[in-house]
C-alpha cells in the first residue's frame, strides 16, 4: 500500500513540473515536507538546477545519499551523475520521472498482458543460395551508398572480466580480443568488405558513415576513441565518425530503492542500448546521415563478431533496400531456454481495426506476455519462435518520426548480479530500454486480422542459419554452466564456419570440428581466419581459394583481399598480411611445412595470442604483389614486399628468396559474380 501511494505521489509531482522552468520546478518541490525539513538550511550554497536535482532526490526518498553528500562534501559528483539522468529522462520527467517508471514496472511485474495475440512472423529464407536470394545480395552491393552503420559498442563486460594485461583495469566489450583482432576492429573489417564489392561492380569508391554508441563504463568511450585514433581512423577520414555516450543510470534494489557504493557514489550502469533513439534525436545523429546522402542503416551490437558471415548481412540489407522498406529484423533458430529474445508478430484488437507488429520480446518478460519456451517439435533443441539477434535495417526517417512518441522503446527492469565499485556482488536492476523494441512504433493498421503467412508491408523478418547469424560473447565459460553466450562457444562456431567454407565450397582437406566438449577440453582441430574482404561471401572466397589440405593443428590467416591460390598443402602456421587492402597475392602447387603454434604455452586460444615453435609470415606492403608456383616454403620463414613491388618467390639452391617480375600484374582483382 506504501508502494502505491508513493507511486501515486510522485505521478501527481510528474505531471505538476510538465513543461515548468526550472525555478517553476524547483517552486513545487518546495511544497514537499521532507524539502522543507532537509535542505532548507543548504539552499545558499546551490544553483537553481543544483537545488532542484538535490531536491528530486529527497522527493523520490533517497534524502540520506543527498545529506551525506552535502555533509561530505561529495556534492560536485552526485550533481554531475544527477544531471545525466534528468537530462535524459525529461520527457517522462527526469529523476522523479525515472523512479516513478520504476516502481510501476516493479508494481506491474507480475501482471500479465492481455487481449494480444502473438505469431511466427512470416520470414524471407535468405538460408539458401538461390536466385532470389542473390539478388538481394545484388542489391545490398549496389545501393551500399544508401546506407551507414551503427554500433552499439558501450557494453560493460562485466561477466567477461576483461583486463588491461598491462594495467589491469578493466576493459570494455569493444576491446575484447578475439581470434587476434578486438570486437571493434571486426565490425569495422566486415564494412570494409562490403565498401570493396561496390567499388568493384560500380567503378568507384564509397565511404560508409559509421556512428557509435559508446558509454562510460570501463572507460569505454576514451578506449575506443583512443583505438580509433591509434589505428589512424582505419584510413577513412575522420569525420565519417560519429560518437554518441549512452548514459548511465542508478541501479536499484529489488524495493526501488537506489544502491551507493561503499565510497558514497552511485552505483550507475549503462541505460540500456534503447537509449540509442532519444540520442539519435537529441544529438542530431539523423541529420548527420541526412547530410552524407544516407536513407537506411545497419545496426549492430558489439558482441556477435559472426554476424558478417558470407552474405548475410548483404542480403539482409538487400531486400530492405530493394523494397524500400521502414524496417527489418534478422533472425535465425534460437536455442530453447537461451537468454535470447523472440520475434514475434503481436495482433491487438481496436474497436473497429486491427493494429499489428512485428517486434521483440525479451527472455525475462516471456512470462508478462504468456510466452511459453517451448521447443517447435518435441525434444528439439530449437524454440517455436526465431532468435532476435539485435541486428537491424531502419529507415532514418521512419525512425525519426517515431522517436517523439517512443523515445524510451522496450523499457523494462531487469534485476540480475552485478558488482560495485568495490567488486561486491549485489542483486540489482535498472530502467533499462531495448534498442529492437522500436519496432513497436512500426504499426500497420487493416480492418481485419492478419492471417497466415503473417506478413507486414513495411517491416520484414529475415531468417539465416544460426551459425552465421549469431553467436555471442556476453560471459566467462564455466564448465558447469551452460556454454551459450560464452567466447568459447563462438569461436567454436567460427571455426565451424571456417570448417564449412574449407571443405565445402573451396573442396580442402581440413580435420573435423568435432563436439564443443573436445573442442574445449582439446584444442581446435585448425585455425583459419581471413579479413572479410577476402568475401565476405563463401562463393566469392571460393573462387580464390581452391583445393588443397590443412593438417591437423595448422593455422591459416589471410588478412589481403586479393589472395589467390589453388592447391595448398600447409603443414604448420601461414600468415599473410598486408599494409592495406591493394596487394595481392598468388598461389600454386604450395607446401607449407612448419612446426606452428607452441600449444603448451599459448593460453585462451579463442583470443589468437598464439606463441610459435615456426611459422611463414608474408607481409605485403601496398599495391605490392607475390607469386609463387610449385614451391616448398620451410621452416621458419618472414617474407616482406616492398610497396609497389611486383616478386616471385623462388627455390636458390636451397633458399628462399624474392625475383621481381611484373607477369602477375593483370590478375591483379576479381570481380564479385553474385
Amino acid at each position: 500500500m506504501f508502494e502505491l501511494a508513493k507511486k501515486d505521489f510522485l505521478k501527481n509531482i510528474v505531471c505538476s513540473i510538465k513543461g515548468k522552468s526550472v525555478l517553476d520546478k524547483e517552486k513545487i518541490l518546495d511544497k514537499d515536507l521532507n524539502v522543507e525539513k532537509y535542505f532548507k538550511k543548504h539552499e545558499e550554497f546551490f544553483s537553481v538546477k543544483q537545488k532542484y536535482l538535490l531536491k528530486s532526490l529527497i522527493v523520490i526518498g533517497e534524502k540520506e545519499i543527498a545529506l551525506e553528500a552535502i555533509e561530505n562534501n561529495q556534492t560536485d559528483r552526485l550533481l554531475k551523475d544527477l544531471e545525466q539522468v534528468e537530462e535524459f529522462f525529461l520527457d517522462i520527467g527526469g529523476i522523479i520521472g525515472y523512479q516513478l517508471k520504476i516502481l510501476e514496472l516493479l508494481n506491474n511485474s507480475s501482471k500479465k498482458t492481455e487481449n494480444l495475440s502473438f505469431h511466427a512472423p512470416f520470414f524471407i529464407d535468405i538460408s539458401k543460395d538461390t536466385k532470389q536470394v542473390r539478388s538481394y545480395v545484388r542489391q545490398g552491393i549496389e545501393k551500399l551508398d544508401q546506407m551507414g552503420e551503427i554500433y552499439v559498442v558501450g557494453g560493460a563486460a562485466d561477466r567477461l572480466h576483461l583486463l588491461d594485461e598491462t594495467t589491469k583495469k578493466r576493459l570494455p566489450a569493444a576491446m575484447m580480443q578475439f581470434a587476434s583482432k578486438t570486437l571493434l576492429q571486426r565490425l569495422i573489417e566486415d564494412m570494409q568488405a562490403r565498401e570493396i564489392l561496390y567499388e568493384r561492380i560500380k567503378g568507384s569508391k564509397i565511404i560508409t558513415p559509421i556512428a557509435l554508441m559508446c558509454s562510460n563504463e570501463n572507460d569505454n568511450f576514451h578506449h575506443i576513441m583512443n583505438f580509433i585514433r591509434d589505428n589512424n581512423y582505419f584510413n577513412r577520414p575522420k569525420d565519417s565518425f560519429f560518437f554518441l555516450i549512452q548514459p548511465s543510470v542508478p541501479v536499484v534494489k529489488e524495493s526501488g530503492n537506489w544502491i551507493v557504493n561503499e565510497d558514497g557514489s552511485l552505483l550507475l550502469k549503462p541505460s540500456g542500448h534503447g537509449a540509442l533513439w532519444k540520442l539519435a534525436k537529441d544529438k542530431k545523429l539523423f541529420e548527420w546521415f541526412f547530410s552524407k546522402h544516407r536513407k537506411k542503416v545497419l545496426i549492430r551490437q558489439i558482441n556477435n563478431p559472426i554476424a558478417g558471415t558470407d552474405y548475410g548481412i548483404l542480403a539482409f540489407t538487400g531486400y530492405g533496400l530493394m523494397n524500400d522498406s521502414s524496417l527489418g529484423l534478422a533472425s535465425c533458430p534460437r536455442q530453447v531456454h537461451s537468454a535470447e529474445g523472440i520475434n514475434v508478430l503481436i495482433q491487438k484488437r481496436k474497436e473497429d481495426h486491427f493494429e499489428s507488429t512485428i517486434t521483440n520480446i525479451e527472455y525475462c518478460e516471456f512470462e508478462k506476455f504468456n510466452i511459453e519456451d517451448k521447443p517447435m517439435k518435441s525434444n528439439d533443441q530449437f524454440s517455436k519462435f526465431s532468435s532476435n539477434t539485435n541486428l537491424l535495417f531502419v529507415d532514418l526517417k521512419e525512425a525519426q518520426k517515431k522517436v517523439d512518441d517512443n523515445p524510451y522503446p522496450g523499457i523494462l527492469i531487469n534485476f540480475k548480479s552485478l558488482k560495485t565499485q568495490d567488486h561486491k556482488t549485489i542483486i540489482g536492476g535498472r530502467l533499462e530500454s531495448t534498442m529492437q523494441n522500436i519496432a513497436d512504433s512500426f504499426v500497420e493498421k487493416t480492418k481485419k486480422p492478419i492471417e497466415i503467412p503473417y506478413k507486414l508491408s513495411k517491416t520484414y523478418v529475415t531468417y539465416n542459419d544460426r551459425n552465421k547469424t549469431i553467436s555471442t560473447t556476453k560471459r566467462v565459460y564455466d564448465p558447469n554452466k551452460s556454454y551459450l553466450e560464452t567466447p568459447e562457444k563462438c569461436f567454436y562456431d567460427f571455426t565451424k564456419n571456417g570448417y564449412d567454407l574449407l571443405r565445402n565450397y573451396c573442396s580442402m582437406e581440413v580435420p573435423l570440428a568435432g563436439t564443443f566438449e573436445d573442442f574445449v577440453l582439446k584444442r581446435p582441430p585448425f585455425f583459419f581466419s581471413y579479413h572479410p574482404a577476402f568475401g565476405p561471401s563463401y562463393k566469392l572466397i571460393s573462387k580464390k581459394l581452391k583445393k588443397g589440405a590443412l593438417k591437423d593443428g595448422s593455422e591459416l590467416v589471410v588478412n589481403i583481399a586479393d589472395f589467390f591460390c589453388e592447391n595448398l598443402q600447409l603443414d604448420g602456421s601461414l600468415r599473410i598480411f598486408s599494409k592495406d587492402l591493394s596487394a595481392s597475392c598468388f598461389f600454386e602447387n604450395i607446401t607449407i611445412n612448419n612446426a606452428g603454434i607452441d600449444f603448451l604455452t599459448s593460453k585462451n586460444l579463442w583470443k589468437g595470442n598464439y606463441s610459435y615453435v615456426e611459422k611463414c609470415d608474408i607481409s605485403l606492403g601496398t599495391n605490392s604483389i607475390l607469386i609463387a608456383k610449385n614451391l616448398a616454403i620451410l621452416r621458419n620463414q618472414k617474407i616482406n614486399i616492398p610497396d609497389g613491388m611486383a616478386a616471385e618467390l623462388i627455390n636458390d639452391n636451397g633458399e628462399i628468396r624474392l625475383k621481381e617480375t611484373r607477369s602477375c600484374k593483370e590478375k591483379k582483382s576479381i570481380f564479385f559474380e553474385p
